[in-house]
């Protein structure tokens, strides 16, 4: 294993491949999720996101969820701590 590292950082493992992944989910697709969904009235946060969620898709729906909430298009609510959040369409 040894052997096939690098010596230095700046050295290259001509055996090694890097991929680079494609973010699945963006802010604005999110955004325009959410607003979708609480047309039809309040919905949670975890009822957008799929059951098998990633750390990315959690953290892109927040991030899609505070640009709304910092737009004034959607209103947040939590009853307790660490509990779901609720969101609903904002009066304009």
């Amino acid at each position: 294993v040894l052997q096939r590292a690098p010596r230095r950082a700046d050295e290259k493992d001509e055996d090694t491949v890097r991929r680079i992944a494609r973010d699945e989910h963006s802010v604005p697709d999110c955004m325009l999720r959410i607003v979708r969904t609480i047309k039809g009235g309040t919905c949670s946060f975890f009822s957008l996101v799929s059951e098998e969620a990633t750390r990315e898709e959690i953290i892109t729906f927040f991030l899609a969820m505070l640009e709304l909430l910092r737009l004034g298009r959607v209103k947040v609510r939590q009853e307790r701590m660490h509990g779901d959040i609720l969101l609903s369409r904002a009066a304009r």
